[in-house]
């Protein structure tokens, strides 16, 4: 698959992989496709086909699983008939799908026949939206923001060879609410963020992540809390990896200065489709979970995801102003980025 939606390939190296190994980073090990060696020292291991056993102690397991994290492995904890522990790592490789992210500010429209609210809204900052019919209200935006975009079809294979592209033709280009992103339990998903920084606000030097919201992160690496893991500052980039288990629906943000962030417009919906995906039951081929026969099956499906818009809050933004967060009130309530009437135009 191509395009804005993402990339999936059955190839374990990622795009990124040959520009780093140039750099000199270091690589995760290639995971074997048939007998490999023992995992770490600190119990007996028995080969078992494609598969190492071994009996865990607390070090083993904690050395394992970092190996595992770092392979894209999978690690499993059964027992055999003895009842003895026994720690597996599975040397099968999931399918990758891959996105690209990069984080910026810019300027959004509200509904053109929305009361003025000075000086909040609109702002008098506000930047031209394409529009040319001679009415600032219709040419105009209204109302600063904070986004992701998607930028997975440009493939930039480094920050220095994607910033005069993304500089260029996404920075200081948003939208409110992020990008849909798609996967499937069992996949290996891979994200790749890039904060632009600021077009209207270079004084702001503020870093960006990605947080899954329910989502079981292996290790807090990828958690995108920023006093848990890493962030990602101005000019840079993080490549996230997850290996999804559980399909539902989940929500992702940026957590860094989460409550600013996050009403700014840096958030957006996470589908992980069930393993049956693809298969047939109950005349359906695509469904919400692992039912088994196909209850949860379904034909078409909808995003629908809400969040509110406080005009004071992003015009203080803008102005180099801090917002009193105990004053909150929302002005505008979308529907997938858009304010109704927005919500029912043609292309909406």
């Amino acid at each position: 698959m191509s395009g804005p939606e993402g990339r999936e390939s059955s190839d374990r190296q990622h795009p990124l992989d040959s520009q780093e190994r140039q750099s000199g980073m270091s690589q995760p090990p290639e995971m074997p496709a048939g007998p490999a060696e023992p995992l770490p020292t600190g119990g007996t291991a028995a080969q078992d086909g494609n598969r190492f056993a071994i009996h865990v102690s607390r070090r083993t397991m904690i050395k394992s699983m970092l190996t595992a994290a770092a392979a894209g492995g999978v690690l499993t904890l059964t027992k055999y008939s003895g009842g003895s522990p026994k720690l597996q790592l599975d040397a099968s490789t999931p399918p990758v799908k891959a996105y690209t992210l990069a984080g910026t500010d810019g300027w959004v429209s509200m509904p053109v026949g929305a009361n003025p609210m000075p000086p909040y809204f609109p702002d008098s900052l506000a930047q031209a939206n394409g529009n040319s019919t001679g009415n600032p209200r219709e040419d105009l935006a209204t109302t600063y923001a904070f986004g992701f975009r998607n930028v997975t079809q440009y493939s930039p294979a480094t920050v220095t060879n994607a910033n005069p592209y993304l500089v260029d033709n996404v920075k200081n280009h948003v939208q409110i609410s992020a990008p849909l992103l798609y996967a499937q339990a069992g996949q290996d998903l891979r994200l790749t963020l890039f904060n632009l920084g600021m077009g209207n606000r270079p004084d702001l030097f503020d870093s960006h992540t990605i947080h899954f919201h329910g989502f079981a992160n292996q290790i807090a690496y990828f958690d995108g809390v920023p006093d848990a893991s890493l962030s990602v500052p101005p000019g840079q980039s993080l490549h996230y990896r997850y290996l999804p288990v559980d399909a539902g629906t989940y929500m992702y943000h940026c957590h860094v200065e989460d409550v600013e962030h996050v009403h700014m417009g840096m958030t957006g919906l996470v589908f992980v489709r069930p393993l049956q995906d693809g298969q047939s039951f109950g005349g359906h081929t695509r469904f919400m979970y692992n039912d088994g026969d196909g209850s949860t099956g379904f034909d078409r499906e909808f995003a629908m995801f809400l969040s509110e818009v406080w005009s004071e809050a992003h015009w203080c933004d803008a102005h180099i102003q801090l917002p009193e967060w105990s004053n909150y009130r929302a002005d505008f309530s979308l529907l997938n980025g858009r304010v109704y009437p927005d919500t029912i135009a043609p292309n909406a």
